[in-house]
């Protein structure tokens, strides 16, 4: 509300898992966001949940993610397990179901590096957002368009 309040604009992004679905439906319903300004993160081919993390290749940010929680797995390991961590509904779990797998079988707790391992996959994709996965592309130039009508004031 103070953002849709005292802010010129905003985009919002959600992540379509459980709570992004229902975070988006409570945003469009109170008003307070344009349509246009909403984005919801593309659902990943057999990926019932998908978050934004899941958007971008593992090679960008599997080992600071490592390194951030004081772990050693790979790209590999990421890939493995997430090959294997499907159920009836889906191929494959959201992005941070499968990192909280990798850290919890290294033998730390998801919990206690949860924002060490968003800061350090934020920073990581920085780096390079051109490998952003081709499926994102789009996704991701909406939201630059819809950033620069807004910041034009369209």
């Amino acid at each position: 509300r103070a953002l849709a309040r005292d802010a010129a604009s905003c985009i919002v992004i959600f992540d379509s898992d459980a709570a992004g679905i229902e975070a988006t439906k409570d945003v469009k319903q109170s008003g307070l966001v344009n349509l246009l300004d909403i984005f919801q993160v593309p659902q990943r081919t057999s990926c019932t949940e998908t978050e934004f993390e899941d958007m971008f290749p593992p090679e960008l940010y599997i080992s600071a993610i490592a390194t951030a929680c004081g772990c050693s797995f790979t790209q590999q390991d990421y890939e493995t397990t997430r090959l294997r961590s499907g159920g009836n509904k889906t191929r494959m779990k959201k992005w941070s179901d499968v990192i909280e797998t990798l850290v919890q079988a290294s033998g730390k707790s998801y919990p206690d590096f949860q924002e060490a391992i968003k800061e350090a996959f934020a920073n990581a994709i920085l780096k390079d957002l051109t490998k952003a996965s081709s499926s994102a592309e789009t996704w991701l130039k909406a939201i630059a368009g819809r950033a620069a009508q807004n910041l034009k004031g369209q």
